[in-house]
């Protein structure tokens, strides 16, 4: 007897947003939150202006609340002057509605740190093949460069991070 055809056929496949892939697949757990973290981080400084963003910093966006640290109850007045104007202007420039509100807190700054030039790779820790072998599988569709660079940042770092066996 002839076998029947499989009753599912493949779709065409066409090029898929990370963000998108990551929707559909589950993802890896909190990596959206961690991206919008990043973005909100990176843009701060261009939407509130380079003198509130010296003295203001984005802590973490957890369910939609970004918690945003200042250096006394003078500033944290004056961003919770504006901070309704920033919720929507940091959705444009996420392209989704990540934060519904602003949360200031009072935080001494201690020092800044200085971003590292993300053109020189900081020394990672060893991984097994196994892990390098995972960490190669998952990075494989993914053709942005920027995106790729963040992405293996982030699962390098995750894999040193789980016991070795």
């Amino acid at each position: 007897m002839a076998a029947d055809p499989p009753a599912w056929r493949p779709r065409a496949r066409r090029p898929v947003r990370v963000g998108e892939g990551l929707e559909r697949t589950g993802g890896a757990p909190g990596l959206r939150s961690r991206l919008n973290e990043r973005r909100v981080r990176e843009a701060w400084a261009g939407i509130v202006g380079e003198g509130v963003a010296e003295h203001s910093r984005p802590l973490t966006l957890k369910h939609g609340r970004l918690t945003v640290a200042v250096p006394d109850s003078v500033w944290m007045h004056e961003l919770s002057l504006i901070r309704h104007r920033l919720v929507p202007q940091l959705n444009v420039r996420l392209g989704r509605t990540a934060v519904r509100e602003i949360r200031l807190t009072v935080r001494t700054p201690g020092k800044r740190r200085k971003r590292a030039d993300p053109s020189v790779a900081s020394p990672a820790a060893p991984l097994t093949q196994e892990a390098e072998a995972s960490v190669a599988a998952l990075l494989a569709p993914v053709t942005d460069p920027a995106c790729r660079a963040v992405l293996e940042r982030i699962l390098r770092r995750e894999a040193a991070r789980k016991p070795q066996m």
